[in-house]
């Protein structure tokens, strides 16, 4: 504890190769979580691709299917780490509508519509209807019109779902850690502000590095209790709680720095 307490008072630096160690670790994690449900995913998909081809696309026109509607629902949890696959028969949406929610994608293929508009629920996902491709996410609905001819087979993928995941998951990790990086800095810059006004408030002194090299201990320690938590129990815990976690652990700092001596103090046992 009090080589903690040295580093944070008299360290050098910023602290910045901690936090590049915490978004890595994350990052890692995540990763070794998704190889090992990846051929759970590569099943889920290929599953869904089996549901929804052969497709054809010709002159801006979808004619495969002919006149039947094709769908898959890809169902994950809150972790992304369970995966499922449904499929509704035609246009039965009565079980969709009670399970409408940020947690599934779904893939669409109808050649009786030119629309979402008759669409009872829509899911984040992909629709190819008669004349173009509507791209939901969330909110937002992207159209766009068929500009080549495409003819998709039905086959098995699974080989080519692999490879593609594969390279998908080094670019998150590459891409991720960066990221974290970047959102744990800014978040360390935050808080190194808040710490600004409490040493103002409390009357002692830190220099900008002690207080980012405070701040980025600080949240090393409760973002990884947060993550255990969330693994052991299932608890994540609330910006609230986060932001005063972080407080109390400044100020259980600041209280064992001395406050400075009053300037007239000082100067009148100089002159003794």
């Amino acid at each position: 504890m009090n080589k903690i307490l040295n580093y944070i008072k008299n360290g050098k630096g910023i602290g910045g190769w901690f936090i590049l160690a915490l978004s890595v670790l994350y990052i890692l994690i995540g990763a070794f979580k998704f190889d090992v449900n990846k051929p759970k995913l590569v099943s889920v998909i290929q599953a869904a691709a089996d549901q929804v081809l052969p497709i054809k696309i010709q002159n801006g026109v979808l004619t495969q299917p002919a006149q039947s509607r094709r769908q898959a629902i890809l169902e994950f949890s809150d972790d992304a780490q369970n995966y499922n696959i449904r499929s509704n028969d035609n246009n039965d949406n009565s079980d969709a509508n009670t399970q409408n929610n940020q947690n599934s994608m779904v893939f669409v293929v109808d050649p009786t519509i030119s629309s979402l508009e008759n669409e009872e629920v829509i899911f984040p996902g992909i629709y190819l209807t008669k004349n173009a491709a509507f791209l939901v996410n969330n909110d937002e609905i992207r159209i766009k019109p068929y500009s080549q001819d495409v003819e998709i087979q039905k086959a098995d993928y699974s080989n080519e779902i692999s490879a593609f995941l594969t390279a998908l998951q080094w670019f998150i990790i590459g891409f991720g850690i960066i990221f974290l990086f970047l959102y744990y800095l800014i978040g360390v810059l935050f808080f190194s502000f808040c710490t600004s006004i409490l040493t103002a408030l409390t009357r002692r002194n830190m220099s900008f590095d002690s207080k980012m090299r405070l701040n980025t201990i600080c949240m090393i320690v409760i973002s990884l209790v947060s993550y255990i938590l969330m693994q052991v129990v299932g608890i994540s815990l609330h910006y609230s709680i986060f932001f005063a976690l972080m407080i109390l652990a400044e100020l259980t700092y600041l209280v064992k720095l001395p406050k400075p001596e009053p300037a007239s103090e000082s100067q009148s046992e100089d002159k003794k």
